[in-house]
């Protein structure tokens, strides 16, 4: 989900050409709360495709998210561009949101597909931790499902390069700090480029 806010940015890390805006999830549910409007399909012609899937799912919630800021070097049209044509359209975007691995990075992957199919916006995909504090307890127990089949981000990132190149909506990566972390900045932000990812989601960054 997508809610412009006034809060300012509580930190900016910026690389080369991309960067990373975190906002605090307490200013975005505020946002939220002051919103009109919260979802509006757009509309397909394989909706039974859709249904056929979404009908297959244990969990029919949406959670709200931080903003998803743009990597302002993705070669296609982005999440910048594609926020800026539904706000022309007095639309708000369908952001769908999945954890990857949950059951199998093979199940994820025809999920990206499906959901870009049934006419999202934006996907967000979350990338499963050991220690999910800022998550509620499905996205936990999805992380958890994840992690015990083996995901982790290398393979997440295998998947992606495979994927996002078929999918006609901009894919947006959520991840705790910690694969930052182990990788560094330069590498990791790098890797997302490569990968053809469009966006990064980065939640709860302790400040000095």
């Amino acid at each position: 989900m997508w809610c412009e806010s006034t809060n300012p940015v509580l930190s900016l890390l910026v690389h080369t050409k991309l960067a990373v805006a975190i906002y605090s999830r307490e200013s975005m549910a505020a946002a939220a709360l002051n919103s009109s409007r919260l979802l509006q399909l757009k509309t397909v012609n394989n909706s039974a495709q859709c249904r056929s899937f979404l009908s297959s799912s244990t969990h029919r919630s949406f959670k709200l998210k931080p903003i998803m800021a743009a990597l302002t070097a993705a070669p296609t049209v982005g999440i910048s561009e594609t926020f800026s044509r539904l706000k022309k359209q007095g639309k708000v975007a369908f952001i769908p949101y999945i954890t990857a691995g949950d059951p199998d990075l093979s199940t994820t992957a025809e999920a990206l597909k499906v959901l870009d199919s049934c006419g999202s916006d934006i996907i967000e995909l979350g990338v499963p931790y050991s220690d999910p504090l800022a998550d509620g307890p499905v996205i936990q127990a999805a992380a958890t499902r994840a992690l015990a089949r083996g995901t982790n981000f290398d393979k997440i990132i295998e998947m992606l390069k495979e994927v996002v190149p078929q999918l006609s909506c901009p894919v947006a990566l959520f991840s705790y700090y910690n694969p930052i972390l182990k990788r560094g900045v330069e590498r990791f932000m790098s890797t997302l480029q490569d990968t053809g990812i469009h966006g990064f989601s980065l939640s709860w960054i302790l400040q000095p």
